[in-house]
């Protein structure tokens, strides 16, 4: 919760320092009074004797707690990745990487985006702008097989 120091270092002036003031003070004494209320609950029944006050309760002055902020992140990752890790073969995983990816052809490529374009143009609702887009890719990919011919 702000206090009227912490308003006062945003140079606020006037009206506006002088409403924020206001309602900071208008919350104070709405929380007070829930306070109140909740601890009037509190005592009207018979089971609860000798309560705390609710400013102890909620802050107890005798308890501090101390929590070193490095154990969090692998308490949290031991407990919640447990059911995420698959058991991989590191193995499988090796020959996967080592497996070259094959090669295509720019003949290839400008086949397959023909395909594609005219997949696109015999759906019902077809878009004219991934039309476009397939177009510009076939163009771009024929303006890079002439510069790598040319540059041979």
């Amino acid at each position: 919760m702000l206090a009227k120091i912490d308003l006062e270092k945003c140079n606020l002036e006037g009206p506006r320092l002088e409403a924020l003031n206001e309602d900071l003070e208008a919350e104070q004494q709405f929380d007070e009074e829930t306070q109140r209320n909740m601890l009037t609950t509190i005592q009207s029944r018979s089971e609860i004797t000798d309560p705390l006050p609710l400013s102890q309760f909620i802050e107890p002055p005798f308890e501090t707690i101390e929590d070193d902020e490095s154990d969090f992140l692998p308490n949290i990752i031991e407990r919640y990745a447990e059911d995420l890790v698959e058991e991989v073969d590191v193995d499988e995983l090796d020959q996967e990487a080592i497996a070259p990816i094959k090669t295509i052809k720019y003949k290839e490529a400008l086949e397959a985006l023909d395909v594609l374009s005219l997949f696109e143009q015999q759906q019902a609702e077809g878009s004219d702008e991934i039309l476009r887009k397939i177009s510009a890719i076939k163009t771009a990919l024929q303006h890079r097989q002439s510069n790598k011919a040319i540059q041979l």
